[in-house]
Parts: structure tokens; sequence; C-alpha cells
């Protein structure tokens, strides 16, 4: 794992920096219905905006695995008692002998 995060992550990172360093001219941001305009480098707009939509993505994704685990915990539950009811059953069964009733 280590080794794929070196071969994918280490080309993103050094392409980042690179964009980084050949966009920092300013860049004007315009709050429209506040009436703020902010000068913003290019490439902190286009990271940043990069980064919200990761950390966004990530919240998405982790709130549909919080389903999914619920489901499957339930669903280990539900195997569990099963395989105990089933264990129960292949019990041979006790056989009482009584006794022949009375002749009258």
């Amino acid at each position: 794992m280590r080794r794929l995060w070196l071969l994918i992550g280490l080309p993103l990172v050094a392409a980042a920096a690179v964009f980084a360093a050949n966009n920092r001219t300013a860049a004007p941001i315009d709050l429209w219905p506040f009436g703020i305009t902010i000068d913003v480098p290019v490439f902190l707009l286009v990271l940043g905006t990069l980064a919200v939509g990761l950390l966004l993505g990530g919240a998405f994704v982790w709130v549909k695995l919080i389903g999914w685990k619920l489901r499957a915990r339930r669903n280990d539950r539900r195997i569990a008692d099963l395989e105990r009811d089933v264990a129960t059953l292949r019990q041979p069964p006790t056989v009482s002998v009584s006794s022949p009733p009375a002749a009258a």
C-alpha cells in the first residue's frame, strides 16, 4: 500500500506544487450578496476547491458506509441467532421412556 501511495501520490503532489508555483496571480472573487471582493491566488482557488470537493465526497461516502455497517452488524447478529437455533435443532431428541399403563 505504501508503494502504491508513492507511485500515485508523489507525482500528484509534485504536479500540485508545480501548478501552485506557476499560478500565483490573483483572481478576484466577488461575494455577490455582500458586495465584498477578495483577491485570491489562482492556485489557492483551484486547489482549495479540489480539497473541499474531496472532503465533501469523503463525508458522503462515510455517511453511506454507516448504513452498510449497521446493516452488516444487524445481519451478523441474526446469523448468530439462526446458527444457535440450528445447533439446538441438530441435537438428537431426548426420548423419555415411560412405563406402560397399568392393566386393569
